[in-house]
Protein backbone atom coordinates (compact mmCIF):
# COMPACT_ATOMS: atom_id res chain seq x y z
CA UNK A 1 0.00 0.00 0.00
CA UNK A 2 2.52 2.51 0.81
CA UNK A 3 4.27 1.48 -2.64
CA UNK A 4 1.08 2.85 -4.08
CA UNK A 5 0.64 5.68 -2.06
CA UNK A 6 4.49 6.69 -3.24
CA UNK A 7 3.82 6.38 -6.75
CA UNK A 8 1.16 8.11 -6.43
CA UNK A 9 2.99 11.45 -4.70
CA UNK A 10 5.38 10.93 -7.07
CA UNK A 11 2.63 11.27 -10.00
CA UNK A 12 0.93 14.21 -8.22
CA UNK A 13 4.14 15.74 -7.49
CA UNK A 14 5.15 15.53 -11.19
CA UNK A 15 1.70 17.22 -12.31
CA UNK A 16 2.40 19.97 -9.62
CA UNK A 17 5.60 20.85 -11.15
CA UNK A 18 4.21 20.85 -15.09
CA UNK A 19 0.97 23.34 -13.74
CA UNK A 20 3.03 26.04 -11.87
CA UNK A 21 4.98 25.90 -15.23
CA UNK A 22 2.08 26.49 -17.04
CA UNK A 23 0.79 29.18 -14.76
CA UNK A 24 -2.89 27.01 -13.97
CA UNK A 25 -3.57 28.22 -11.22
CA UNK A 26 -6.92 26.19 -10.66
CA UNK A 27 -5.02 22.78 -11.66
CA UNK A 28 -1.76 23.50 -9.36
CA UNK A 29 -4.97 23.78 -6.77
CA UNK A 30 -6.30 20.66 -7.75
CA UNK A 31 -2.58 18.70 -7.57
CA UNK A 32 -2.17 20.72 -3.58
CA UNK A 33 -5.85 19.51 -2.94
CA UNK A 34 -4.74 15.60 -3.89
CA UNK A 35 -1.23 15.59 -2.59
CA UNK A 36 -2.99 16.88 1.21
CA UNK A 37 -6.07 14.18 0.93
CA UNK A 38 -2.92 11.49 -0.38
CA UNK A 39 -1.16 12.40 2.91
CA UNK A 40 -4.07 12.13 4.87
CA UNK A 41 -4.15 8.08 4.20
CA UNK A 42 -0.86 7.88 6.10
CA UNK A 43 -2.58 8.15 9.73
CA UNK A 44 -2.57 4.33 10.35
CA UNK A 45 1.19 5.14 10.63
CA UNK A 46 2.28 7.39 13.63
CA UNK A 47 5.71 7.84 11.88
CA UNK A 48 4.94 7.99 8.56
CA UNK A 49 2.52 10.52 9.85
CA UNK A 50 5.01 12.45 11.65
CA UNK A 51 7.16 12.79 8.67
CA UNK A 52 4.42 14.04 5.96
CA UNK A 53 3.04 16.69 8.31
CA UNK A 54 5.49 19.60 7.43
CA UNK A 55 5.09 19.34 3.76
CA UNK A 56 1.70 18.40 4.07
CA UNK A 57 1.35 21.74 5.71
CA UNK A 58 3.26 23.44 3.36
CA UNK A 59 1.02 22.53 0.21
CA UNK A 60 -2.59 23.54 2.50
CA UNK A 61 -0.70 26.90 2.90
CA UNK A 62 0.12 27.30 -0.31
CA UNK A 63 -3.30 26.25 -1.51
CA UNK A 64 -5.40 28.21 0.60
CA UNK A 65 -3.23 31.26 -1.00
CA UNK A 66 -3.94 30.40 -4.36
CA UNK A 67 -7.67 29.50 -3.46
CA UNK A 68 -7.94 32.94 -1.77
CA UNK A 69 -6.36 35.44 -4.19
CA UNK A 70 -7.89 33.25 -6.82
CA UNK A 71 -11.55 33.15 -5.42
CA UNK A 72 -11.67 29.31 -5.17
CA UNK A 73 -14.23 29.24 -2.55
CA UNK A 74 -14.93 25.47 -2.84
CA UNK A 75 -11.08 24.59 -3.03
CA UNK A 76 -10.79 27.20 0.39
CA UNK A 77 -13.24 24.45 2.20
CA UNK A 78 -11.19 21.20 1.34
CA UNK A 79 -7.87 22.92 2.10
CA UNK A 80 -9.28 24.32 5.67
CA UNK A 81 -10.88 20.31 6.58
CA UNK A 82 -7.12 19.56 5.59
CA UNK A 83 -6.20 22.02 8.01
CA UNK A 84 -8.20 21.40 10.57
CA UNK A 85 -7.37 17.89 10.32
CA UNK A 86 -3.71 17.85 10.63
CA UNK A 87 -4.21 20.35 13.79
CA UNK A 88 -5.88 17.56 15.03
CA UNK A 89 -3.50 14.89 13.92
CA UNK A 90 -1.02 17.47 15.77
CA UNK A 91 -2.80 18.00 19.04
CA UNK A 92 -3.47 21.42 18.15
CA UNK A 93 -7.52 21.31 18.82
CA UNK A 94 -7.68 24.94 18.87
CA UNK A 95 -6.83 25.60 15.69
CA UNK A 96 -8.36 22.11 14.58
CA UNK A 97 -11.58 23.94 15.86
CA UNK A 98 -10.79 27.05 14.45
CA UNK A 99 -10.44 25.77 11.06
CA UNK A 100 -12.99 23.02 11.35
CA UNK A 101 -15.78 25.91 11.92
CA UNK A 102 -14.41 27.91 8.92
CA UNK A 103 -14.50 24.84 6.09
CA UNK A 104 -17.92 24.35 8.05
CA UNK A 105 -19.53 28.09 7.64
CA UNK A 106 -18.01 28.09 4.03
CA UNK A 107 -19.88 24.79 3.27
CA UNK A 108 -23.07 27.08 4.77
CA UNK A 109 -21.99 30.11 2.30
CA UNK A 110 -22.12 27.42 -0.35
CA UNK A 111 -25.31 26.05 0.16
CA UNK A 112 -27.03 29.19 1.22
CA UNK A 113 -25.35 30.06 -2.39
CA UNK A 114 -26.90 26.92 -4.49
CA UNK A 115 -30.36 28.09 -2.40
CA UNK A 116 -30.28 31.86 -3.56
CA UNK A 117 -29.38 30.75 -7.07
CA UNK A 118 -31.90 28.36 -7.01
CA UNK A 119 -34.23 31.02 -5.75
CA UNK A 120 -33.01 33.49 -8.06
CA UNK A 121 -33.33 30.65 -11.18
CA UNK A 122 -37.26 30.02 -9.96
CA UNK A 123 -37.52 33.79 -9.80
CA UNK A 124 -36.45 34.28 -12.91
CA UNK A 125 -38.10 30.78 -14.33
CA UNK A 126 -41.53 32.65 -13.10
CA UNK A 127 -40.74 36.10 -14.27
CA UNK A 128 -40.31 34.28 -17.74
CA UNK A 129 -42.88 32.63 -17.68
CA UNK A 130 -45.15 35.42 -16.56
CA UNK A 131 -43.69 37.88 -19.18
CA UNK A 132 -44.25 34.87 -21.65
CA UNK A 133 -47.94 34.93 -20.78
CA UNK A 134 -48.40 38.60 -20.55
CA UNK A 135 -46.61 38.29 -24.42
CA UNK A 136 -49.17 35.67 -25.59
CA UNK A 137 -52.42 38.26 -23.85
CA UNK A 138 -50.68 40.81 -26.00
CA UNK A 139 -50.24 39.00 -28.97
CA UNK A 140 -53.66 37.87 -28.78
CA UNK A 141 -55.10 41.55 -28.18
CA UNK A 142 -53.20 42.64 -30.99
CA UNK A 143 -54.56 39.86 -33.03
CA UNK A 144 -58.25 40.36 -32.22
CA UNK A 145 -57.62 44.46 -32.79
CA UNK A 146 -56.06 43.54 -35.86
CA UNK A 147 -59.20 41.10 -36.96
CA UNK A 148 -61.67 44.00 -35.72
CA UNK A 149 -59.79 46.51 -37.97
CA UNK A 150 -60.13 44.04 -40.93
CA UNK A 151 -63.79 43.12 -40.22
CA UNK A 152 -64.25 47.26 -40.15
CA UNK A 153 -62.14 47.52 -43.29
CA UNK A 154 -64.32 45.21 -44.96
CA UNK A 155 -67.60 46.44 -43.51
CA UNK A 156 -66.67 50.27 -44.50
CA UNK A 157 -65.56 48.36 -47.83
CA UNK A 158 -69.09 47.08 -48.34
CA UNK A 159 -70.77 50.04 -47.42
CA UNK A 160 -68.89 52.30 -49.77
CA UNK A 161 -69.28 49.61 -52.85
CA UNK A 162 -73.05 49.81 -51.86
CA UNK A 163 -73.38 53.72 -51.60
CA UNK A 164 -71.51 53.89 -55.03
CA UNK A 165 -73.74 51.43 -56.74
CA UNK A 166 -77.02 53.68 -54.99
CA UNK A 167 -75.55 56.89 -55.92
CA UNK A 168 -74.60 55.13 -59.44
CA UNK A 169 -78.42 54.18 -59.58
CA UNK A 170 -79.39 57.33 -58.50
CA UNK A 171 -77.57 59.47 -60.97
CA UNK A 172 -78.81 57.46 -64.00
CA UNK A 173 -82.45 57.47 -62.57
CA UNK A 174 -82.46 61.05 -62.49
CA UNK A 175 -80.68 61.52 -65.49
CA UNK A 176 -83.67 59.08 -67.27
CA UNK A 177 -86.43 61.44 -65.21
CA UNK A 178 -84.71 64.68 -66.78
CA UNK A 179 -84.69 62.99 -70.12
CA UNK A 180 -88.00 61.55 -70.31
CA UNK A 181 -89.51 64.76 -68.57
CA UNK A 182 -87.48 66.75 -71.74
CA UNK A 183 -88.95 64.25 -74.30
CA UNK A 184 -92.48 64.53 -72.38
CA UNK A 185 -92.66 68.23 -73.07
CA UNK A 186 -91.25 68.14 -76.86
CA UNK A 187 -94.13 65.69 -77.39
CA UNK A 188 -96.34 68.43 -76.22
CA UNK A 189 -95.35 70.56 -78.22
CA UNK A 190 -95.35 68.74 -81.09
CA UNK A 191 -98.82 67.20 -80.22
CA UNK A 192 -100.28 71.01 -80.15
CA UNK A 193 -98.11 71.92 -83.08
CA UNK A 194 -100.41 69.15 -84.94
CA UNK A 195 -103.60 69.85 -83.54
CA UNK A 196 -103.14 73.32 -84.89
CA UNK A 197 -101.99 72.17 -88.10
CA UNK A 198 -105.46 69.67 -88.07
CA UNK A 199 -107.50 72.69 -86.90
CA UNK A 200 -106.02 74.83 -89.81
CA UNK A 201 -106.28 72.04 -92.49
CA UNK A 202 -110.07 71.23 -91.40
CA UNK A 203 -110.75 74.99 -91.19
CA UNK A 204 -109.57 75.52 -94.99
CA UNK A 205 -111.54 72.47 -95.78
CA UNK A 206 -114.55 73.56 -94.93
CA UNK A 207 -113.92 76.84 -96.81
CA UNK A 208 -113.19 75.23 -99.56
CA UNK A 209 -115.77 72.89 -99.41
CA UNK A 210 -118.45 76.41 -98.69
CA UNK A 211 -116.92 77.82 -102.00
CA UNK A 212 -117.68 74.58 -104.09
CA UNK A 213 -121.03 74.36 -102.38
CA UNK A 214 -121.98 78.01 -103.36
CA UNK A 215 -120.13 77.65 -106.96
CA UNK A 216 -122.74 74.64 -107.42
CA UNK A 217 -125.62 76.65 -106.26
CA UNK A 218 -125.07 79.48 -108.83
Amino acid sequence: ENTDINKAENYYKRALSAFRKIGNDLYVANALLNLCRLYAKHDNNSNLRLNKFLEAKKYIDEGIDISLKMKYQNFEKEFYIMLSYYYEMAGDYKNALYYGKKSQQLEINELQKKWDDKVLETERKFQFTKAEKELKIQRLTIDNQNNKLKSSRRTLFIILVFGFIILSVTIIATNLYFKTRKANRKLNILSGENEFLVNEANHRINNNLQLIIILISD
